[in-house]
């Protein structure tokens, strides 16, 4: 069996690589399988396909116009490389990370139709690591929909994350319910050795890290902020890390430095994200919307207290036994301000945490996703 593992875009690389790491340890002696996503070194036990990279890595966050130019030109570039590619190797297994196009086009439809035709008998496989594009309009949704819709006769099976996920690809697409999927995220484990904890001091830091836009709740956490008592306020430290969208960090810088809030709206590198989390106290996911969140899946890695919304993805990934004062209502910022204090004047004991995490981090781990995975490729196959 010929794998092929694809990320067009290189949009969730950090979850093609771990999920690779751990694939090729599963794979038969006599399967090959190969990862290709534009940031991809050369990788060990395959034949390498390299894709293009155009946009320099501290720019892989930004919002302009000139890196989503790159991008697209990137884009194209890379997909006449994997068709050659699929065709040359004639592929069994063609298993697709995202269509980044589908966002602004429908042309990914013809790719799709000329792989079937270079190569009727392969199976191609979709990750919908969302439902939706984030902070997608009501009129953005349905030309997205129109969209997938158009591609739906070339795709054999998708893959998304959770239970919520699957009735939501099934309810919006009228995709078949056995063409559909679980399969777990797995937590996200830093390559590097997570550094020693360097603070001192005795406040209380919550953080919300990732590249920061509406979905992300980023402007919830500040008016959360403003909103807490002046006795709760000396306790704690707020820090934002990570690239803003333009008009969310021009609306909300001011107030946010009016409460000392650290906000770095620039490209964060791995050290100073390790860093950050090592030394945080509280991680705060105050999300409006997600089907999955790597950076909850990074976050779990640390064990330390989240308070996340109140929305499917992140209640059924963190289970039935989380504390339920942890979760705040969804676009609700009292909710989230009422939660930081009870917080901060009754810290909930870690041993409720290590009790509750060590499920999940059994279950969301990439051996169990990659043993689905590699179970689905077979199934495909007959």
């Amino acid at each position: 069996m010929k794998i092929a593992i694809i990320d067009i875009s290189g949009k969730v690389y950090q979850y093609d690589e771990a999920l690779y790491e751990s694939l090729v340890h599963d794979i038969a002696q006599s399967d090959s399988l190969v990862l290709a996503h534009p940031y991809a070194c050369m990788h060990r036990n395959c034949k390498p396909l390299k894709l293009c990279s155009f946009v320099p890595e501290r720019f892989r966050s930004s919002y302009r116009i000139c890196k989503r130019l790159l991008k697209l030109i990137e884009g194209i570039v890379n997909y006449l490389l994997v068709l050659k590619y699929i065709r040359t190797e004639k592929t069994d297994i063609l298993h697709l990370q995202w269509l980044p196009f589908m966002e602004v086009c429908s042309w990914e439809r013809y790719w799709l139709q000329l792989v079937r035709k270079r190569n009727p008998h392969i199976k191609i496989v979709l990750t919908m690591h969302n439902i939706y594009p984030h902070n997608s309009s009501e009129r953005k949704k349905r030309t997205y929909k129109q969209r997938i819709m158009r591609v739906l006769p070339f795709i054999d099976a998708w893959i998304v994350h959770t239970h919520d996920a699957a009735e939501r690809l099934q309810q919006e697409y009228g995709i078949r319910v056995n063409d559909i999927h679980i399969i777990h995220h797995g937590v996200f484990v830093p390559k590097t050795a997570i550094p020693e904890r360097r603070r001192t001091d005795n406040k209380i830091r919550f953080l919300l890290f990732g590249q920061q836009s509406a979905y992300k709740g980023t402007d919830m956490l500040i008016e959360a902020v403003e909103q807490l008592p002046r006795n709760i306020k000396e306790q704690i430290e707020v820090q934002i890390m990570g690239q803003t969208e333009k008009t969310l960090y021009a609306a909300y810088a001011a107030r946010a430095e009016q409460e000392h809030i650290t906000w770095l709206n620039r490209y964060i590198s791995e050290p100073e994200l390790l860093q950050a989390l090592q030394d945080a106290d509280v991680l705060v996911f105050p999300y409006r919307v997600i089907t999955q969140s790597g950076a909850l899946l990074l976050g779990l890695n640390f064990r330390k207290p989240l308070i996340v919304s109140d929305l499917p993805a992140f209640t059924e990934t963190l289970g039935a036994d989380y504390p339920k004062s942890l979760i705040v209502e969804p676009v609700d910022a009292k909710s989230l301000s009422e939660t930081i204090s009870r917080y901060v004047s009754h810290p909930v004991e870690r041993s409720v945490f290590e009790n509750c995490l060590t499920p999940i981090l059994e279950q969301n781990s990439w051996h169990n996703a990659t043993q689905k995975t590699y179970r689905l490729y077979h199934a495909l196959l007959g």
